[in-house]
């Protein structure tokens, strides 16, 4: 007869603790997740801007000593344009003048014309570099290998000038 008694169980309902549910499980997986993520991102924020900031005059002369040691194998029309312009950028910057949108022929003549807005030694250095420059760019001419080097020289002796000025 013993073996035919069945018990019961007590409770009608099962407990469930409330973690194991499956919407208290995602959420906690999705919180989880978003503070690693705001954590990751704030680190990452922080050592970006940790980072030195380079300043115009450091981001030209480092085109410029791209420029030598490329001058070899770039074209002599992508060596000028790139030289022109991060001249004319640099320009435009220290001495506030609209020089980055003008052509090398505009500058020339703005240059000549207006004596007073750069320093001699300036405009002498940049009338040498920009003569002869738009021949070469688009005429597809070649440069002169000392007339090349000496532009590259003359413009990063130029921008360490004009910032060592200006500090």
């Amino acid at each position: 007869m013993m073996d035919s008694i069945e018990i019961y169980d007590i409770y009608d309902l099962w407990y469930i603790p409330s973690w194991w549910e499956k919407k208290t499980t995602w959420f906690v997986v999705a919180a989880f997740v978003f503070v690693v993520g705001f954590i990751f991102l704030v680190r990452f924020l922080k050592k970006r801007s940790a980072q030195k900031k380079l300043t115009i005059a450091q981001k030209a002369l480092q085109r410029i000593a791209y420029l030598e040691n490329q001058k070899n194998i770039l074209s002599h029309q992508v060596l000028y344009a790139t030289l022109t312009t991060t001249l004319k950028e640099f320009l435009c910057y220290y001495y506030g003048k609209r020089y980055a949108s003008q052509t090398d022929n505009e500058l020339l003549a703005a240059i000549s014309i207006n004596q007073q807005e750069l320093p001699e030694d300036v405009r002498q250095n940049l009338m040498f570099i920009f003569s002869g420059v738009e021949m070469i760019k688009f005429a597809n001419q070649k440069a002169l290998v000392a007339k090349r080097d000496e532009d590259l020289m003359r413009s990063k002796n130029l921008i360490e000038k004009i910032n060592f000025k200006n500090r």
